[in-house]
């Protein structure tokens, strides 16, 4: 699960929309005037991190992706599945 939270995640372990990471406030990560959305208080329920940081998609497998519905997030997630 790319997207979950303790709250409709199904797995043990899962991405959370939001961890550590640094975000622009045009939501994009290309340059250093980004702020830290906030730290990953999902991790005490199992998860992984952000989806944009986790690294474990190189072992590959089946991923769910449900984002938030804003399209800069929508295009960040294209740009990491790419």
């Amino acid at each position: 699960e790319c997207f979950a939270s303790p709250f409709n995640c199904r797995y043990d372990s899962f991405c959370s929309a939001f961890g550590s990471s640094i975000i622009d406030r045009d939501g994009s990560d290309d340059d250093d005037s980004g702020v830290i959305v906030g730290r990953d208080v999902d991790a005490a329920f199992g998860s992984c991190g952000s989806f944009f940081d986790y690294n474990g998609f190189q072992y590959g497998g089946c991923f769910q992706a449900n984002p938030p519905f804003v399209s800069t997030f929508i295009e960040r997630m294209y740009l990491r599945m790419e």
